[in-house]
């Protein structure tokens, strides 16, 4: 009778599809079966000697010689040209305008190299070595905060279940 049934297409589907579902079940009650664990994760920078080059030498500036020259001192600009330079001379003239724009251009170019220095101090001292006295205040800072502990409760599970049941029964008996 039983082989009769399997020669059955019918049948033979309503098996198949009955084995899928206990083989699904059997895994869910599997999954369900292990407890959930809280998984705790902590992460500690790590400090890195960052080396710190040299700063560069201090620049030495000669101071030139300016002649204001006008109509009144021409001549004796001259003389004093052709006592320094005894060839034919030469020399270089600014305007008012461009004598400004000069003045201006370094006074911009002073403040971009003293915002460059106040950069590069920032980084030295936040790449540099932690002396003891930090180290110490970071350490009593990080013991003064609030820590918070997570408890979670486990439930036993299907397995544990089961056999607590029969635990029971013996106990009973």
């Amino acid at each position: 009778m039983i082989r009769s049934w399997f020669k059955n297409r019918l049948v033979k589907s309503y098996v198949g599809i009955l084995i899928c579902i206990f083989i699904i079940l059997f895994l869910m009650v599997g999954c369900a079966s292990t407890p959930v664990t809280e998984v705790l994760i902590k992460t500690k920078p790590i400090e890195i000697e960052i080396a710190q080059p040299e700063r560069p030498k201090e620049i030495k500036l000669e101071r030139p010689q300016w002649f204001v020259v006008n109509r009144s001192n021409l001549e004796e600009f001259l003389a004093e040209i052709e006592r320094i330079q005894s060839d034919d001379p030469v020399f270089f003239a600014f305007t008012p305008q461009d004598y400004e724009k000069m003045s201006y251009n370094l006074q911009e170019l002073r403040r971009y190299v003293l915002q460059q220095n106040e950069i590069i101090i920032y980084y030295e001292k936040m790449t540099a070595p932690k002396t003891t006295e930090e180290e110490s205040e970071e350490l009593r800072a990080e013991q003064l905060k609030e820590t918070t502990e997570i408890q979670t409760e486990e439930s036993p599970s299907f397995m544990g279940r089961v056999k607590g049941v029969f635990d029971r029964d013996e106990a009973e008996n």
